[in-house]
């Protein structure tokens, strides 16, 4: 997966059960590539899970992200982040076989990150099940909606996104 084309055809082909759109850039400075919406179990219930992942491509042998987003794109996300956890960057790595894996709130750090010392959410190998992205970004979204993901909610809680 050496550019964000092939990587967004990846993704599409692993994870069947999202319904992807990619966005065009002229859909606003900052917007990540790729909007997704799938169900998602929570002690038998399905809830709708929408994501947005912005897609990146390190092609050095070593893994650096720095200076693999624009400020557009890092003012997007981190202004996001603190009011949603649907943000993602997916960041391929051909030479180790891998995308990396991390929310949006990371985006100030990553871009500056030289030595690839951020730790991802999570690390698919290129060959592996990819469904466990899924699991993470849906268990994130949830949790900041005050809901458990085992089926509970607690509606006599009121949720403040900037944790006021």
């Amino acid at each position: 997966m050496n550019t964000e084309t092939a990587v967004y055809k990846y993704l599409k082909r692993k994870l069947p059960e999202v319904d992807w759109q990619r966005v065009e850039n002229w859909a606003g400075a900052g917007l990540p590539d790729v909007n997704g919406a799938f169900l998602w179990p929570a002690n038998g219930r399905e809830m709708g899970i929408e994501i947005w992942c912005e897609l990146k491509v390190c092609k050095l042998k070593s893994f650096k992200t720095e200076g693999l987003w624009r400020p557009a794109q890092i003012a997007y996300q981190t202004k996001r982040s603190i009011v949603s956890d649907a943000i993602w960057n997916l960041v391929s790595h051909p030479e180790a076989e891998v995308l990396k894996i991390y929310s949006g709130s990371k985006v100030g750090g990553l871009s500056t990150d030289s030595t690839g010392s951020i730790e991802p959410d999570l690390v698919l190998p290129f060959k592996g099940p990819w469904s466990t992205f899924l699991d993470l970004a849906a268990r994130r979204i949830l949790a900041g909606r005050a809901i458990d993901p085992k089926g509970s909610t607690d509606s006599t809680e009121s949720i403040d996104p900037l944790g006021r």
